[in-house]
């Protein structure tokens, strides 16, 4: 087999062929003329100006008003002509003093304390604004049906209602009772504790009576006690009580019309009105609260006792805003609480008055007498 030998030394002594050198771009072929300097002028503020350097214009596809081949184009220069006619003259002369017009002096304007402050835009609050602001925030408890009134009337301050101890069994035993403004109907219960024959608890709130009859459910289960002493609880509890001459019903005790009071039957015996009347008169006005008192009237038995706790006139004042007809109501107000003993037995009927007695209370305004109104026995029955 033949043997192949590859030089490769003279390979790399070889001589590289020359190439031809790259045309010189156009922008370096033009010679650059560097001016002769002048040694007494070194900043050549004297030399002549020099011609302006031409800016390189792109080639453009479009169509030149210049033909290719044309080398240079020269634009006639034309004279700068004087479109009046006439040699313009700048007049030198001051104008008289009386061609002078006076401007106002205007003193500046001078920022006042708070200008740079942000203006906010208030509204117009009307009344109509604020009046329905009261009833949205307040109309829940408008009838003064608060589902705590026990817990902060009676508990906080001890474990039993102090009204119990002046509104004894005595007063209820085998008697039917009707308790207006029950609430949540504790009250309620202990007077049908107390021996009554049948006890009906009312109240405007259906919420109320709702948890008056919960009340009741969980105080027969023992796990619920009422506003009594405890050692009395016991005693009550002891004789096994059903509780089922105790009802809950819920409604508006105040007539609509006058003329309904004359519909009532005589069904009660013992009517009790604690801390309510304020509650009706502002929400039903003087004309309500007369019409509810001649209807108590209207439906006692002969010889049948209203027990009365008027609240006085200055928690009316704390109470006027809570709707905007309360307040209405408020201010029409003519029929007050020292005048109700003499409403009740001139007008009504009434015909004894006795005082119960003040319970005892560590909050003033709690301290409210209780009054006991007898219907003469010789009335006339009605129904």
């Amino acid at each position: 087999m033949e043997e192949i030998v590859v030089h490769f030394g003279r390979l790399m002594n070889a001589v590289t062929p020359k190439s031809s050198p790259l045309p010189t771009p156009k922008h370096r072929r033009e010679k650059i003329e560097v001016p002769e300097l002048d040694p007494t002028d070194p900043l050549m503020l004297l030399a002549p100006p020099m011609s302006s350097i031409k800016k390189r214009k792109r080639k453009r596809k479009a169509s030149s008003p210049v033909g290719p081949n044309a080398k240079e184009a020269k634009l006639s220069e034309m004279p700068p002509t004087d479109s009046t006619g006439r040699p313009l003259k700048l007049s030198l002369m001051r104008k008289s003093l009386s061609n002078r017009t006076i401007s106002e002096i205007v003193s500046p304007v001078v920022p006042q304390p708070g200008e740079w402050r942000r203006k906010v835009h208030k509204k117009i609050v009307t009344a109509s604004i604020i009046a329905a602001a009261i009833d949205k925030k307040h109309s829940s408890y408008r009838y003064g049906n608060y589902d705590r009134y026990y817990g902060y009337r009676v508990k906080k301050y001890g474990p039993e209602d102090p009204r119990l101890s002046l509104l004894g069994p005595e007063r209820f035993e085998g008697k039917d009772v009707l308790d207006i403004g029950c609430n949540s109907g504790e009250l309620t219960i202990a007077m049908a504790l107390f021996g009554a024959k049948s006890v009906v608890g009312v109240d405007i709130d259906a919420d109320l009576i709702n948890q008056a009859i919960k009340n009741q459910r969980l105080f027969l289960a023992g796990e619920r006690s009422i506003v009594l002493d405890e050692k009395k609880e016991l005693e009550l509890r002891a004789s096994k009580p059903t509780l089922k001459n105790l009802i809950f019903v819920s409604g508006d005790y105040v007539l609509k019309e006058d003329c309904m009071v004359d519909e009532q039957k005589q069904h009660f015996d013992v009517i009790t009105c604690l801390s309510v009347t304020k509650w009706i008169q502002l929400n039903h006005g003087d004309a309500g609260l007369k019409r509810a008192f001649r209807r108590m009237f209207a439906q006692l038995r002969p010889g049948g006792v209203l027990y009365l706790e008027p609240q006085p006139y200055s928690s009316y004042t704390l109470k006027k805003n809570v709707t905007s007809q309360t307040l209405e109501n408020y201010k029409k107000m003519k029929f007050y609480p020292e005048s109700f003993p003499e409403f009740l037995l001139q007008t009504v009927g009434f015909s004894a008055l006795d005082v119960v007695g003040t319970p005892s209370h560590m909050s003033n305004g709690f301290q409210r007498e209780i009054f006991k109104f007898t219907k003469p026995p010789d009335a006339k029955k009605k129904g």
